[in-house]
């Protein structure tokens, strides 16, 4: 199995970068890992803050990128899930991060637990089905 982590905010790069094995062993920096075709998981991807959040902690990291709005955040969650899940040799994923901490404010929701966006909507963009999952049903 490969496990990857890719953080770029553009989606269509995002989705280039996972598009072939050459491509994804590249871009993680394992050239000399062999890929015989194992199912690829990118276990870490994603990662914009809120603009109007303040990093209360000088220590906090604040996201790899930098979305102006609550709308924007899901529009860039859209994005990025959609460009993973359309590779078939993708069969998981898992969006950095749930929720903000002390030390990071990159998450779907603040420290304490409220949503930043709507979850019905993470929540319906989750239960798309992956190109992985239309392949085995067939």
């Amino acid at each position: 199995m490969y496990d990857l982590h890719i953080y770029e905010k553009d989606a269509d790069l995002l989705s280039h970068h996972l598009s072939t094995a050459e491509r994804f062993r590249k871009w993680n920096g394992l050239e000399n890992a062999p890929y015989l075709g194992q199912p690829v998981i990118v276990s870490e991807f994603g990662g914009p803050r809120l603009a109007e959040e303040q990093l209360c902690n000088t220590e906090a990291w604040g996201g790899y990128w930098e979305c102006k709005g609550n709308q924007e955040l899901l529009r860039s969650f859209e994005e990025q899930v959609t460009a993973v899940r359309r590779h078939e040799h993708i069969v998981g994923d898992c969006w950095t991060q749930d929720r903000d901490t002390a030390h990071e404010r990159n998450g779907l929701r603040f420290s304490n637990r409220k949503p930043k966006v709507d979850p019905t909507a993470i929540a319906t963009i989750n239960a798309r089905p992956t190109a992985a999952e239309l392949s085995w049903r067939h």
